[in-house]
């Protein structure tokens, strides 16, 4: 999602113990893909359809605001394809 890795970093270190440890061990890596793609690819790796991925990410978005900071989390979300970033907007 972060192109560099340093920005990458200050943005995990501001997640929880679990999620922040599994994700400073993986290899930064980016997926390009829209709105659609982006929900069916969560809900493939939940095992579900993609209303299940939509409620996912609903809530992880959420989450996510509440352990970011709004500058890195802003950050982050200028990565986005602006499809994904208004579909969180309204999530939030």
């Amino acid at each position: 999602m972060l192109p560099d890795r340093h920005k990458r970093r200050r943005l995990i270190t501001q997640l929880p113990g679990t999620l922040k440890a599994r994700l400073l061990d993986e290899p930064p890596g980016a997926l390009l893909m829209d709105l659609d793609a982006f929900l069916q690819h969560v809900a493939a790796g939940l095992g579900t359809h993609t209303s299940g991925g939509k409620r996912a990410v609903r809530i992880v978005y959420r989450a996510l605001r509440e352990a970011v900071s709004p500058g890195e989390l802003a950050k982050a979300e200028a990565h986005l394809p602006k499809e994904v970033a208004g579909f969180l907007e309204r999530a939030a």
